[in-house]
């Protein structure tokens, strides 16, 4: 992978935050598991569901769509949910540097997954 940024690096080779959590508040995905890429975001928040206090994420066998769950999930917990609604991909590129091209869909799914959590329920 051509000039792969040390954080890229870091969350493909040690991602943070993947599986299923025991304790779920929230779930929601981006993309059908049964016809391609998906991405599926766990969310753990307070008591008065203002804050993050965990996140998780499963996603396809991509090493780039692995390395956005990571960095987002990373990024997100411990924030309160106002402050998430402004994140979007040039966030999560600027995270993890230089995306090629053909997976910037990566960073769409972990975003979409993000902005469907925040959606009022």
């Amino acid at each position: 992978m051509p000039n792969l940024s040390r954080e890229a690096y870091r969350h493909m080779k040690t991602p943070k935050g993947i599986g299923t959590p025991d304790s779920i508040d929230l779930v929601v995905q981006c993309g059908s598991e049964e016809q391609g890429p998906f991405f599926v975001l766990y969310i753990q928040r307070d008591a008065q569901k203002q804050k993050v206090l965990s996140a998780r994420f499963r996603t396809f066998g991509c090493p780039w769509a692995t390395a956005c769950g990571s960095a987002m999930v990373e990024w997100i917990v411990g924030r309160s949910l106002t402050t998430l609604s402004p994140f979007d991909e040039h966030c999560l590129e600027q995270m993890l540097g230089d995306v090629p091209r053909n997976k910037l869909y990566c960073l769409t799914l972990a975003v979409g997954a993000l902005r469907d959590a925040l959606r009022p329920r």
